[in-house]
Order: structure tokens, then sequence, then C-alpha cells
């Protein structure tokens, strides 16, 4: 079985893809022994995030620069060659394995022509979390330039994985990182979802979360943008108590 894990950068995708793969669920073409997130370890299958980078001609851009100016050009035969020989070999070396990269929020569409049945795992955090991992230790002439990005950033990739998880016809589970962080019954929900018993890899000592302030969102909120707390909310409508299965 392949897994998708969709979510936005800073939304808890590269501790979702390392309980994965310690639970048996490869991730990545080799995986550095006592690696982890905080050590440089993403976590990140670098085949298809470097097919991702050539899709969208992002190569040198930050994060927060992937936006809605970088629209997935028509594929060239090689990159779609590419698609189609990754997928193969995984395939034939995997019988559970599965990739994360932030952007496939993006080349979802393109992915899913050569993918066969597969699952998504989604993934989402409150705005203001995002936004307060960016402007953490930047100086105070960077916060208001990284604030506006963040917020915008936000907006566009998770109303990306709305759209994804409101029409996919695939299997999926969605959940909050802060339930992921603190509700044992996510992974619980996890396991019967991928059908393994999963390894708890989080480390509540390293859980820097924010508690979230609507107003102060909203004050950030251009009106010339889908409502950020709007999509926040229908992603809220969309999580999984229990896995949900494709109609």
């Amino acid at each position: 079985m392949i897994y998708v894990i969709l979510g936005m950068h800073k939304s808890g995708t590269t501790l979702l893809a390392e309980t994965l793969h310690k639970s048996g669920i490869n991730m990545v073409e080799e995986a550095i022994k006592d690696q982890d997130y905080h050590t440089g370890n993403k976590y990140e299958r670098l085949s298809f995030k470097n097919i991702n980078k050539s899709i969208l001609d992002c190569e040198d851009l930050e994060s927060l620069d992937t936006l809605e100016d970088l629209q997935i050009s028509e594929t060239s035969r090689q990159q779609e060659t590419y698609m189609r020989q990754s997928i193969q070999q995984c395939n034939n070396s995997y019988q559970y394995w599965g990739f994360k990269d932030p952007r496939t929020c993006i080349t979802y569409p393109l992915w899913k022509q050569y993918l066969p049945k597969h699952k998504i795992i989604a993934i989402y955090r409150h705005p203001y979390q995002v936004m307060q991992h960016y402007l953490r230790n930047k100086r105070l002439d960077d916060k208001l330039k990284r604030t506006y990005k963040s917020v915008k950033g936000w907006k566009f990739y998770n109303s990306l994985l709305l759209n994804i998880l409101e029409n996919t016809d695939q299997d999926t589970f969605i959940f909050n990182y802060e339930d992921f962080m603190h509700n044992a019954s996510i992974l619980q929900g996890l396991s019967e979802f991928c059908g393994l018993p999963m390894v708890n890899t989080i480390l509540k000592s390293s859980y820097h979360n924010k508690k979230t302030n609507n107003s102060f969102i909203k004050l950030l909120d251009f009106p010339a943008q889908r409502k950020a707390l709007d999509i926040y909310y229908k992603l809220e409508s969309l999580r999984s108590d229990t896995p949900r299965e494709s109609i």
C-alpha cells in the first residue's frame, strides 16, 4: 500500500513521516539511524521531492516563496517518465511505502495520474501556530514581511489541501497537528488506518506550540484572500475521529 502525506510546511509532516517510517512504512531512500527532525532528517523521499521541484521550477526558493506564482506547467515527457519510474521502483522494493513533501499539495493532481490505489494522510495546523514558527528568532524588521508571507502561504497550501480532500476518491485520514501531539487516539486511529501498529515518535519536550489567537489572525487576514480561519474550520469539519473511507 502507498501512503501520501499532505500538509503545509511547519505543520507536522516530518513528524508524521518519521512515525510511519519507524512503524514499517518506508518513507525515504535511506534513513540515517538515530536522526529525526531536530537533527536534520526531514524524512523526505528525495527522488519525489526533486521531481516536485523540477515541475515547479523552485529549486532555490524558500518554502514561503512556493506560492501561486509557481503554477504547474505542462509536464515534460522526461518528468512523466521519472514519475512512473520512481513509483514503480518503490512498488518493486516495498510492500508499504509512501512519500511526503509539502509541495505535493500543489503537484498532487499530477501524481494521482500515475499512482495506483493509495491512501492519503493529511495533517494541518492552526495558521497562528504556523506563523509563530516562521517568525521565531527573526529580526523585527523582517517580521512584518514574513507575517504577510506566512499567512498568505498558509491560505495557499491549505486551500489546495482542502480541495484535494473534498474531491478525492482515495481513503483518507485527516487530523490536526495539535491533536496529534496531545491525543493518543490519533495514533490509534492512524494504526487502524494503516493496518500497522504505530511507533510513538512524539517528544513532548520538543513541542513549541503557542496558544491560538483568533483575534490576531483576523487582523492579518487580508480581504483580497480567502479567509484563513474559514479554511481552517472547513479542515476541522473533515478531520477523522476514525478513518474516513472513500465512497
